[in-house]
């Protein structure tokens, strides 16, 4: 069930330690959404690089692999993108989150410590 997280494991990282900053120096600062949105551009960075690298995976097999009938090809097509493209649905999901988690703090509970 979940498989994906090895796939996303720099976006899913980002996004825990852009919790974590949000938190601490987001809150001492004042400024906790402006940490999140900083945090949120590398959870999308890396669900590009994850997308971009599971494509060039999909790429390579093609390269490789010879004499393959076209339902095959079609077949390995397909999952290869699914795979990759769930690198970038996870990178935004990780984004989006970390954004509304700042807002919130930002305007309900940003204290300075």
């Amino acid at each position: 069930m979940l498989d994906w997280v090895h796939e996303s494991w720099l976006s899913v990282a980002a996004t825990v330690a852009g919790m974590v900053a949000m938190l601490t120096v987001g809150r001492r600062t004042g400024k906790p959404a402006s940490v999140a949105t900083a945090a949120a551009v590398v959870a999308l960075a890396g669900g590009m690089l994850g997308m971009a690298l599971g494509l060039r995976k999909v790429d390579h097999a093609f390269q490789t692999m010879t004499g393959l009938d076209l339902a095959l090809r079609v077949k390995i097509l397909s999952v290869g993108t699914r795979e990759a493209s769930d690198n970038l649905l996870v990178g935004g999901a990780c984004a989006v989150l970390l954004v509304l988690a700042g807002i919130f703090l930002a305007a309900y509970g940003a204290h300075k410590a």
